[in-house]
């Protein structure tokens, strides 16, 4: 999709309708591979690359507002540096700058949300980077409100269905870059639980969406998924929703050691290491984030600590 670069938002809005609206997100289709082209004409992957060196300053009369549409069709590109190094680089500038016209920002997340409940892609880019331009979207949504509370509440839906259906746990290759669809989500969960609008329900929704991700079955962490889960367990923990008890309970339950019987057993096989070593892991960023928040002698930083004695076996 090319937008000549002093278009009026009126037409660029139209650039967006064209794209999927579907109204169930569940059932919605992503744009198929062979409608989406990249680098988006008339520009060329040297122009992608400019525009990076140029920190992100569109050249010739350009503007932000239609290089973040151009740049959609290049969200899922196989080479890292267009995919990581000018669309999330330009698209994180640009929304936190205030540089994009919000007249077009829910145009935006409904092509994404549309994206992430369709079908993947064959090399697994498509949905981690879908919800990480989106994740960008909710915390522009929450600092000046751009989506109405029914598109919200989808977004939400959508945040907390799909990191549980996360199953490709593939997170950095040397060649092809990130995928990291575990912290993408993560970072999603995050931003969407900060928006002032979702109440306790909302929290306990997205709580229980990071917990299902703290230990997947027979996969050992070592890209940071831990730490980014434990960051958005702690900012949802934040808002202050849930009691006390529901939270001990969600601790509770994502400190088990189920579906062993107890975590000795854990040593005895290669999949109840990797749940040792994730919930380990989980527990200990948690704890370094509670006791940075709430302070060492805090109750939630002896809440953890007691939690950790048991995988311990203290």
């Amino acid at each position: 999709m090319s937008v000549p670069p002093r278009l009026a938002p009126a037409v660029l809005l139209l650039a967006l309708s064209v794209l999927p609206c579907p109204s169930s997100w569940a059932s919605a289709s992503a744009p198929a591979a062979d409608d989406i082209a990249c680098p988006p004409a008339p520009h060329t992957r040297d122009d992608l690359a400019a525009l990076a060196a140029a920190g992100f300053q569109p050249a010739r009369g350009g503007d932000e507002s239609a290089w973040i549409v151009r740049l959609l069709a290049c969200a899922e590109d196989a080479d890292p540096a267009i995919r990581d190094g000018v669309v999330f680089e330009a698209w994180q500038r640009w929304l936190r700058a205030g540089r994009v016209d919000p007249e077009i920002l829910p145009g935006l997340a409904r092509t994404l949300m549309a994206r992430l409940a369709g079908p993947p892609d064959d090399d697994g880019f498509r949905h981690p980077f879908a919800a990480l331009l989106l994740s960008e979207l909710a915390r522009a949504d929450r600092l000046q409100p751009f989506l109405e509370a029914g598109q919200r509440r989808d977004l939400l839906d959508l945040a907390a269905r799909w990191l549980p259906s996360v199953r490709d746990h593939r997170a950095w290759d040397p060649v092809e870059g990130w995928r990291h669809a575990v912290a993408h989500g993560a970072d999603l969960v995050l931003q969407v639980g900060l928006h002032p609008q979702v109440d306790a329900d909302g929290v306990r929704r997205l709580l229980d969406a990071l917990a299902s991700q703290v230990a997947p079955p027979g996969h050992a962490y070592r890209h940071g998924e831990p730490e980014r889960l434990a960051r958005a367990a702690v900012f949802l923990h934040g808002r202050g929703l849930l009691t006390e008890t529901q939270w001990r309970d969600w601790l509770e339950g994502v400190s088990s050691p189920a579906p062993l019987a107890d975590w000795p057993a854990s040593f005895g096989s290669a999949a109840g290491q990797a749940r040792r070593h994730n919930v380990l892991a989980f527990l200990h960023a948690l704890a370094f984030a509670m006791r940075v928040q709430h302070g060492a002698d805090s109750a939630q930083a002896a809440l953890l600590d007691a939690q950790l004695r048991r995988l311990h076996g203290g």
